[in-house]
């Protein structure tokens, strides 16, 4: 147990420097927010623009007039906020940075320390020649369904054989 604890230490220390990760799914996962983005923000604008210039109903042509009020509405409604653009490009970086490496801690823990250290001892710890040498009461307390399960379990039967 202090083996596995002393690598859960080792992963999180590890977690304490600076952001930093080589793999590719986070410029993904940046350009995939930045869409998502783009996407709602037209459609808004596309809504809203429908709604007010066109009457609720946006019927567009190929001529070249429809095309123009159409590109004289969007461009509208389009607002630049320095502010709020700094904050959703740090916003979509923090969130396609942190999903990354939360999985890879999550793998790692799972692999290193849980596989490498706990249930890599379980063998040795219930063995067939250790098992039978325990007592019942202590093969009940190990391995024992709850008194709610063993209930359950009556019930489904008892339904069952209807």
């Amino acid at each position: 147990m202090s083996k596995a604890l002393a690598e859960l230490e080792v992963l999180i220390e590890d977690e304490r420097h600076q952001p930093i990760t080589y793999n590719h799914y986070y410029t993904d996962n940046v350009q995939k927010a930045r869409q998502s983005d783009s996407q709602d923000l037209i459609k808004t604008i596309m809504r809203n623009a429908a709604e007010d210039d066109y009457g609720g109903a946006l019927h567009v042509s190929n001529n070249s007039i429809d095309m123009q009020r159409l590109i004289k509405a969007l461009q509208m409604r389009v607002i630049v906020d320095m502010d709020e653009q700094a904050c959703a490009e740090a916003r979509a970086g923090l969130n396609a940075y942190y999903k990354v490496p939360r999985k890879t801690f999550v793998d790692n823990v799972c692999k290193q320390v849980i596989e490498g250290h706990l249930l890599c001892s379980l063998p040795n710890l219930f063995s067939p020649e250790i098992v039978a040498g325990y007592s019942e009461a202590d093969l009940t307390r190990i391995a024992a369904e709850s008194k709610e399960t063993l209930e359950k379990r009556k019930h489904l039967q008892e339904l069952s054989h209807y």
